[in-house]
């Protein structure tokens, strides 16, 4: 398990990675791992374009 200051230390170094004048590109699902992304990206004030593409593999329950 991670004791606090290494999260700390990530957390942070996700936030510098984060805060670089480029523009992201997040292909947003909706679950966890790209709403956690999403709200960092917002958090630090990127620039960025979250995106979902729908599919014929893609459940009806997750297109909603």
């Amino acid at each position: 398990m991670m004791n606090d200051a290494v999260l700390r230390n990530k957390m942070e170094r996700l936030r510098l990675d984060l805060s670089r004048p480029v523009r992201f590109l997040l292909a947003y699902s909706g679950r966890v791992d790209s709403s956690f992304l999403l709200a960092m990206l917002k958090e630090v004030g990127s620039d960025f374009l979250a995106v979902t593409a729908v599919s014929p593999t893609m459940p009806a329950s997750d297109r909603k």
